[in-house]
């Protein structure tokens, strides 16, 4: 199952480009050109860092990617705090430096908060939803903030006569693409954890042999998958490319089939367990000139049919774990071509 730390904060920075050039002041095309110059630092670093994660296996890399960004943020922030108002209008820069504060307190105080919700996230689906959601309240935070920016450069520019080109270079807009693919890739991780996890607890009922429990689990797993499906139906392709959709419909498919079909066939391993073990123990408790011809019968019959369930028993669990092993493979593999094809590589 593909790990979700390595996707935690993959944050946004964006600045309008502005037409002009200039290193020293005296004009505002220079003052906005400095902030542009300095914050395409973080850019890169930004670039860096998330294409490290989508694409790396490394996690020392990773995080080093990571340091190497919170360190530019921190070093840009104080940079432009130092420029002086432009014509008493400090607007731009206040706004720039409160954005670059934010995200480096992000980077730091939030990320360490979801670190620690990822080592207990995968122990159910209400705690990995909420890690995820975790990460995106972080990022609407950001985006808040990068608004209110957004603002500031429009007012600065049109006090100051400048015109401002809205668009975004290639760094960012390859960190648009990332962000969206993330974003879509979370959704359909949903709709799997849930199952994956369900299954889990049904597989934990079975090796209790707690029949109470299997049935419970089996029913859930039947709801969810069965709601997973139906969710999946209405999502859309992402770029034209269904194979994320498709590897995780697949999966879901397996589940439905595996607690409709294949648990009730080890539930019957159970119940023939349960009786031939009752038969038993009321055939050895009687002397062998007490046992009638219907009891020895009896007893063969009862033995006969829980050997058969044996045999279904470990059929069925051989093929369920054998194609279960296979579909996540395999998803795990659509889900690392699935960022390599819509994340764009350093």
């Amino acid at each position: 199952m593909k790990n979700l730390s390595k996707y935690a904060f993959i944050l946004f920075f964006t600045l309008y480009c502005v037409s002009g050039s200039g290193q020293k002041f005296t004009d505002a095309y220079s003052y906005i050109n400095y902030i542009n110059t300095q914050y395409s630092k973080v850019m890169e670093d930004m670039w860096s860092y998330t294409s490290a994660v989508a694409h790396g296996k490394n996690a020392r890399k990773i995080e080093a990617k990571r340091n190497e960004l919170i360190n530019t943020t921190l070093k840009t922030k104080e940079n432009i705090a130092k420029m002086p108002a432009f014509q008493d209008d400090q607007n731009l820069r206040d706004s720039t430096v409160y954005y670059l504060g934010l995200g480096h307190s992000i980077l730091i105080n939030d990320y360490s908060a979801i670190v620690d919700m990822e080592a207990v996230a995968e122990q159910s689906y209400d705690q990995m939803e909420a890690y995820i959601l975790a990460q995106e309240k972080a990022n609407e935070k950001l985006d808040l903030a990068g608004k209110r920016l957004e603002r500031e450069q429009k007012e600065f520019a049109l006090k100051f006569h400048m015109t401002l080109v809205e668009g975004k270079d290639k760094v960012g807009n390859n960190l648009e693409k990332a962000n969206r693919a993330f974003a879509y890739y979370n959704k359909v991780y949903l709709l799997f954890f849930k199952c994956h996890k369900q299954d889990m607890y049904l597989s934990d009922a079975l090796n209790k042999s707690d029949i109470n429990a299997v049935d419970q689990n089996k029913n859930a797993l039947l709801k969810f998958s069965n709601e997973g499906m139906k969710q999946l139906d209405t999502l859309k392709s992402f770029s034209n490319d269904n194979t994320l959709k498709t590897s995780c419909h697949q999966l879901l498919d397996f589940y439905k089939n595996e607690a409709s079909v294949k648990i009730p066939v080890l539930i019957n391993f159970f119940l023939k367990k349960e009786a031939f073990d009752k038969i038993k123990a009321a055939f050895d408790a009687k002397a062998k000139h007490e046992r009638t011809k219907e009891d020895v019968e009896q007893y063969n019959k009862t033995l006969n049919d829980y050997n058969k369930s044996i045999a279904e028993f470990n059929s069925t669990n051989k093929e369920l774990s054998k194609k279960n092993e296979l579909l996540i493979n395999t998803w795990n593999q659509n889900v690392q071509n699935f960022l390599d094809k819509h994340v764009p590589k350093k």
